[in-house]
């Protein structure tokens, strides 16, 4: 260990140190550390710490030496004293250290502001004078420490956001700050030029900090901005709606974050921007009225996407009116195809409802009545989906009226038409009997019998009156 004595330039006092190689300096003093010159490498000035480099490979460090008019002396152990002279009249370092031999400090402490030239060599009288010299500036001009330490560089924040790491001017304090301006970490550069600062909580989503350096002075430096790497998702989006007419998607989510609207078969169908305020609304392909399903994702500028959004658009639009509508041959269904999904509504001729049902996934339905229709019966058949929306409706005819159909018998009533027979009754007129007797022509009425199958074939019966005809 070296013997390390700290001698107050104003008062005078002294404290040794023999432990340790650093040495923080509060005031103007002269630094005396026991060693041969021998074993110093270099004196370096590193920020405002002066490091003196040990053949060794040990360093030792007198914190901001260059903060004040302080002096650094070596003692060989042997009563010969060294002040180490390592930087020139602009405080730029020396190629070579100068060792200016002295007997005592006391040159280099204060007396009235100036030091005694007695006790020097005459080897160093030169030294000492420019020594003087710089005393007398030192105090009126270089007392303080005015000059501000440069800006931080490579600036990062880690990527789990836990710390702020860099380099600076080496013993200045390190100032984290979030963008409101409050301090989330501090640290200090180390003799190496670089620092790691921890924060006070992660940051990981992006957030901006600046980051200054501030030597012992007060002097600060300029202040860096950086961002925080983003590996959070943003939250799902809210409030997220179709507009009444369709055409629109709004909602709210984080601002800046890209807006996706995809349709159920997971083509994109619009996309959009959250405004500053956190709001958006997204113009669509095309208008939705049909109640079609919908997910709405927000996405940020390093990708993380938020989880989906699910929603319905109104269903304005009312269900195609059914198709194959058809009454069971035993009157007691009817079935057809349509919307699926859609409620079915059958009706009869007074509007009361007989029967409902659902159309299947697969379009088609069959809704069984309350009563069997076998006579014929008229009926409605209505579909109507879920927001109310009706389609128009069918009117079918239940089996059954057949028979009065059949009225085509009386079509047969061309039997009447044999009734001509009675035409042949103007046998009579003309007395022939033979002519008469195409009255039996007229008895073709017979074939008019054949009305028998209406029932009214009796009528085409009269042709046996034109049989007068004989």
């Amino acid at each position: 260990m070296k013997n390390i004595q700290i001698f107050d330039k104003a008062s005078h006092n002294v404290t040794t140190q023999d432990f340790g190689t650093n040495v923080l300096l509060k005031q103007p003093a002269v630094v005396k550390i026991t060693i041969q010159k021998e074993d110093v490498l270099k004196v370096e000035r590193e920020g405002n710490n002066a490091v003196i480099y040990l053949t060794n490979g040990e360093q030792i460090i007198i914190e901001n030496f260059f903060l004040a008019d302080n002096s650094l002396v070596l003692d060989t152990g042997n009563g010969q004293l060294f002040w180490v002279q390592f930087t020139n009249d602009s405080g730029a370092i020396l190629d070579e250290v100068i060792y200016n031999p002295l007997n005592n400090i006391e040159p280099l402490l204060y007396d009235e502001g100036h030091s005694p030239l007695w006790a020097i060599t005459p080897l160093a009288a030169v030294a000492a004078l420019k020594l003087l010299d710089d005393d007398n500036d030192h105090k009126t001009n270089d007392t303080k420490d005015t000059t501000a330490p440069t800006a931080p560089t490579e600036v990062a924040v880690s990527e789990d956001g836990t710390t702020v790491s860099g380099k600076g001017e080496p013993g200045t304090t390190v100032t984290v700050k979030d963008s409101d301006g409050n301090t989330i970490g501090t640290g200090t550069v180390n003799p190496d030029g670089t620092f790691e600062v921890e924060l006070d909580e992660p940051l990981t989503n992006g957030e901006e900090v600046t980051v200054d350096l501030e030597d012992g002075a007060g002097n600060k430096s300029p202040e860096v901005t950086v961002n925080a790497p983003d590996t959070t998702a943003p939250t799902a989006p809210t409030e997220v709606a179709v507009s009444e007419d369709g055409t629109t998607v709004s909602g709210k989510g984080e601002a800046g974050t890209t807006v996706t609207v995809k349709d159920s078969d997971g083509n994109t169908i619009g996309t959009g921007t959250v405004n500053p305020d956190g709001t958006f609304e997204v113009a669509l392909d095309e208008p939705l009225t049909n109640g079609e399903e919908v997910t709405v994702g927000l996405e940020d500028g390093a990708g993380n996407k938020s989880p989906e959004v699910t929603v319905n658009a109104p269903d304005t639009t009312a269900p195609t009116v059914p198709t194959e509508v058809a009454v069971s041959e035993d009157g007691t269904t009817v079935s057809g195809k349509g919307e699926p999904g859609t409620t079915v509504t059958v009706k009869d001729s007074e509007g009361n409802t007989i029967g409902t049902g659902t159309v299947n996934p697969d379009g088609t339905f069959e809704v069984e009545l309350e009563e069997p229709l076998t006579n014929g019966e008229e009926v409605t058949v209505g579909l109507e989906d879920g927001a109310g929306n009706k389609s128009p409706e069918v009117t079918v005819i239940a089996p059954g009226g057949t028979g009065e159909t059949g009225g085509t018998g009386e079509t047969g009533g061309t039997g009447e038409t044999g009734g001509t027979g009675e035409t042949g009754g103007t046998g009579e007129t003309g007395g022939t009997g033979e002519t008469g007797g195409t009255g039996e022509t007229g008895g073709t009425g017979e074939t008019g019998g054949t009305g028998e199958t209406g029932g009214t074939g009796e009528t085409g019966g009269t042709g046996e009156t034109g049989g007068t005809g004989e």
